[in-house]
């Protein structure tokens, strides 16, 4: 028996989301901060 279960479909396009969505969150706003320092 696998110990790590393999997540519903919905479950990864979910995460996958999350994860770019955060991704570009943390690159606009060290973009912006980066463009208040010049």
């Amino acid at each position: 028996q696998a110990i790590v279960s393999v997540p519903e479909p919905s479950t990864m396009v979910l995460l996958l989301i999350g994860c770019v969505g955060i991704c570009f969150f943390v690159i606009k706003g060290q973009s912006m901060i980066y463009l208040k320092c010049l």
